[in-house]
């Protein structure tokens, strides 16, 4: 891949705001140092640096080829261009103005009301099922990876450097280092336990917690650890009552549960609730998602 076609203007924590001079249009540029290690990801003060510091050279690269082999849609962020430039590996994408976490988190207030939520979900769910369709799980959704441009209200999903395809047999945890590297807030308990499952189910709970999210003005579960984090869901969903799925431990422990319907009005708790189902194999799709009442107020 050749730089030299990107005019660079402003520089971000991630990366560089760029023009592409063949299309004119606003690209955002991300570079991905080869020679960082574990060791010193593992060292930075804050936990967002040790994240994007563990991204690897080929799980950006792998990222990247996934994200080529679809076809464009109106709420998935378009590769611009990829490649290797010296020792270290780019991406070339979209560019937006904002995320989604500094739109939730704006200064004065909580600013997102339930049509902005309906229309962002909307968007998010079309962007996912689009992704479920062609075969890929996307493995890393979060608030800093739905991008927003205020002037044409677009909403893509972005941060593709950790998707897969359904078909290909995630690698041991380990190595792959999933349970260490995403987001803890926006896991499924199913990651969380070690499992080496990696469906489509994992997407539509980080979903689940974007939407309460959005709805709350905060993140719904917010663990300091994979323990703790588990601890919170049981809290607030309650110890399953039914037979409990293979890939989850016989674990049971007793915690205090919340009433949620003291924290969420009555039109979004039932796509919550079924997004947030603690068995993976209980939960709805991207499809089904769009299908509920939620969205025909």
């Amino acid at each position: 891949m050749e730089l030299d076609r990107f005019i660079f203007n402003r520089v971000y924590k991630k990366g560089f705001e760029a023009l592409d001079g063949e299309t004119g249009d606003v690209v955002f540029v991300r570079r991905v140092v080869r020679s960082i290690l574990r060791q010193e990801a593992e060292e930075a003060e804050e936990a967002e640096e040790a994240e994007e510091a563990h991204l690897t050279h080929a799980e950006a690269s792998r990222g990247a080829t996934v994200l080529r082999s679809l076809p464009e849609h109106n709420n998935v962020i378009s590769l611009v261009a990829s490649g290797d430039v010296g020792p270290d590996f780019y991406w070339v994408v979209d560019f937006f103005d904002v995320d989604l976490c500094s739109l939730i988190y704006e200064p004065g207030g909580h600013h997102v009301n339930m049509p902005r939520i309906r229309f962002i979900m909307r968007a998010l769910l079309l962007g996912v099922d689009h992704l479920h369709r062609h075969g890929v799980v996307h493995r890393d959704l979060k608030p800093m990876h739905v991008f927003v441009n205020r002037a044409t209200a677009q909403v893509k999903i972005g941060g593709f450097e950790r998707a897969r395809r359904t078909a290909v047999p995630p690698a041991p945890l380990p190595e792959d280092g999933y349970s260490r590297r995403t987001s803890t807030w926006y896991r499924a308990p199913e990651t969380l336990m070690s499992s080496t499952f990696d469906g489509p189910g994992m997407d539509i709970w980080a979903l689940g917690c974007i939407l309460a999210e959005m709805v709350l003005g905060r993140a719904m579960f917010m663990g300091n650890s994979e323990l703790h984090q588990l601890y919170i869901i049981y809290r607030h969903l309650g110890i399953p009552k039914e037979e409990w799925p293979a890939l989850l431990p016989d674990w049971h422990p007793r915690v205090p549960e919340l009433n949620l319907m003291d924290l969420f009005p009555p039109e979004v708790l039932p796509l919550l609730l079924r997004m947030l189902s603690i068995n993976p194999a209980n939960r709805i799709s991207a499809r089904q998602c769009l299908h509920d009442p939620f969205f025909s107020p």
